[in-house]
């Protein structure tokens, strides 16, 4: 019985560790001394701008990175 606890709480302690683990951090756009309001703005600019000229969605990405480093913006 003891066995049995001990067995179902280090199952339970590992789940929790890993668990933990994989959903601590989340990359994103960032630069020194600019809020998350202001990137959330350079990131719209950049999806309209690469809509506005035409680009087929399967490039959008590459063309939104571009932009967003060009504006100092590092994805950390």
């Amino acid at each position: 019985m003891v066995k049995t606890v001990i067995s179902i709480a280090t199952i339970i302690s590992l789940s929790l560790s890993v668990t933990g683990c994989l959903g601590g951090y989340q990359a994103s756009w960032q630069q020194q001394g600019v809020s998350h309001h202001d990137t959330n703005s350079n990131i719209s600019e950049c999806k309209y701008q690469a809509a506005l000229h035409g680009i087929p969605a399967n490039q959008q990405q590459e063309l939104i990175t571009n932009c967003m480093q060009s504006k100092g913006f590092r994805y950390q």
